[in-house]
């Protein structure tokens, strides 16, 4: 476990350190044990304004597999993660990557667990432990995209206010974990979260913010090649997720559905049976996403559209999303929200297609 130096700690740290060195030599000239009961770790009264979460625990199990790399990740108080580790250990000797790809990994769900609406790149999402204090448990498998692993171990460290470490101190903290032949990849870690970092997806770089500029097009930066056309009642965000390029949303009677952009890896069928998975829905063959997909122009760019309604069970959700390969550069443009609201919004998300530009790059 890494600690982190804070100003604040010093003078304490100091009293005990000098404590504990006279008690050792009080111990060895009376020849028996004693016993001191350390002060507990408070976060800083500035951090807590700040909006710090406090102590946070990260365990990432990282399978890599022949077309992509799946990473689960385990978050939560360190308190409610030691309680439930040996939980998430089982559920990772569960994991089985199929080879037909349909779908692509099963697994078996401990009892308790809730599974959730997934977000962005991931391909689920549960939640499970105290009703107060849940922990959360992500799996999102990524592509090239993915970067190396000393790369997310140092990106992962950053978000719990650790220091990077080299090649060298990566061997030592990481242990490997055998899976039905698989050897996957074991990070633990825990730190101070920020209230204010994200827990993004496990890419090795976040993309850049999209800035606005005073035109009838919204341009982004120069690493955004593309233009489009915001259509009337759209609000444009400020990407959060650390993953979108761009973000919008349209709000009808307090009910909101949203749109992103952006450049992620894997096949159209991976990314369906992904989306289905956030709104209920159960995987589907390559096959089947190929007869339900119908082609679309993305700029003169061959590409493909799925509508995706999913139960009332699931609160009703459906999703509308593009996918077209630019270069070797697949991008993905995706509205999700109550299914109603992204019924009457179809034909705004069809115009928008329609409005984007590949600018270069």
């Amino acid at each position: 476990m890494d600690w982190v130096a804070r100003p604040e700690f010093s003078k304490g740290v100091a009293i005990c350190a000098i404590a504990l060195s006279l008690a050792t030599l009080l111990g060895c000239q009376k020849d028996e044990i004693s016993h001191y009961q350390v002060p507990r770790l408070e976060i800083p009264p500035q951090e807590k304004q700040a909006g710090a979460f406090g102590p946070l625990r990260m365990i990432t199990a990282i399978f890599p597999q022949p077309d992509r790399t799946w990473f689960f990740k385990l978050t939560g108080s360190p308190e409610e993660v030691e309680k439930h580790k040996g939980e998430f250990e089982h559920f990772l000797q569960s994991v089985r990557f199929t080879k037909k790809g349909d779908p692509p990994v099963t697994w078996t769900v401990p009892d308790g667990w809730r599974r959730e609406a997934g977000a962005a790149l991931r391909f689920a999402s549960f939640r499970f432990g105290a009703a107060d204090n849940p922990l959360e448990l992500t799996v999102t498998p990524l592509g090239r995209e993915a970067g190396t692993l000393l790369q997310n171990v140092n990106r992962w460290r950053g978000q719990l206010g650790l220091k990077d470490i080299d090649e060298d101190e990566l061997q030592k903290s990481v242990r490997e974990l055998e899976v039905d032949g698989v050897k996957a990849t074991v990070v633990d870690l825990t730190g101070i979260a920020s209230g204010k970092a994200k827990m993004n997806a496990p890419f090795a770089k976040a993309h850049p913010p999209i800035q606005k500029q005073d035109t009838e097009q919204k341009q982004g930066v120069a690493s955004l090649p593309l233009t489009y056309r915001t259509p009337q009642g759209w609000k444009e965000l400020r990407p959060q997720d650390g993953i979108s390029l761009a973000a919008f949303e349209v709000e009808e009677n307090g009910r909101v559905a949203r749109v992103t952009i952006t450049r992620a890896g894997g096949s159209l069928a991976d990314n369906v049976n992904r989306w289905r998975g956030q709104i209920g829905l159960d995987p589907i063959s390559d096959e089947q996403v190929a007869k339900d997909s119908r082609p679309i122009d993305v700029d003169r760019v061959p590409g493909q559209y799925v509508d995706l309604t999913g139960p009332e069970s699931a609160r009703g959700l459906r999703i509308l999303a593009v996918r077209a390969e630019r270069g070797d550069t697949p991008w993905f443009f995706v509205m999700r929200g109550p299914a109603d609201v992204v019924g009457r919004q179809k034909p705004a998300f069809e115009a928008f297609i329609g409005s984007v530009r590949f600018t270069g790059g």
